[in-house]
């Protein structure tokens, strides 16, 4: 479903095997027959492995390229239905319990959830709304390169306006919570607060 790529990276990754480590200070050719002998079978494994990963998210690219046409059609029935997204995240098991009271107010503008892929390893989320008292973006979205290792996240800067909404919901995000901690400035921090759904979207490795 739409609303799994929201906490979840794609299926197909590179292959992290773990390898056969050994020990050992001695000099390579010093290393025993056995274990070169080892380390060449595994180092077969980890390319077919490789080969194998490569393999899955190209198919995953051709089938989300067949299945376009159903996702824009899917996109016109949802918006016949009020607060589709809304709903469907609130029920969502992971996505459910990153909503806060002030996320809730904000999602209510929240008109559509599309998923663009720049190429097979690379995909964008992107959270349409409508008119708001939170912030000027017209569209939210949240880039996830798995073409390296570790995986590379960026996000779009949230253009918040100067509201008591805006604001109440930006002082939930995780680094807000966690400056005040680091600060001391005596607003909790992190201790018993939970971080607005809206850190997802604002958090990048940049």
């Amino acid at each position: 479903a739409m609303d799994d790529k929201l906490e979840e990276q794609p299926q197909a990754k590179k292959a992290k095997t773990d390898q056969l480590e050994v020990e050992n200070d001695q000099d390579e050719e010093e290393v025993p027959p056995e274990i070169k002998k080892i380390d060449a079978v595994q180092d077969k494994i980890t390319k077919l492995e490789e080969e194998e990963n490569e393999a899955i998210i190209n198919l995953q690219y051709e089938y989300h390229l067949k299945s376009r046409p159903l996702w824009e059609k899917r996109q016109k029935e949802i918006a016949e239905a009020e607060d589709f997204w809304l709903r469907s995240m609130s029920g969502h098991d992971g996505i459910g319990k990153l909503i806060t009271p002030e996320d809730f107010d904000a999602l209510t503008s929240l008109m559509s959830l599309d998923l663009q892929f720049t190429d097979p390893h690379i995909f964008r989320i992107i959270l349409n709304f409508e008119e708001n008292k939170y912030f000027t973006n017209a569209s939210l979205w949240k880039e996830f390169d798995i073409s390296g290792d570790p995986d590379r996240i960026t996000s779009c800067d949230i253009q918040w306006k100067d509201t008591k909404e805006a604001l109440a919901l930006k002082a939930k995000l995780a680094r807000e919570l966690l400056k005040h901690e680091e600060d001391g400035d005596g607003r909790g921090g992190l201790v018993g607060a939970t971080p607005s759904f809206f850190s997802e979207a604002a958090s990048s490795d940049e």
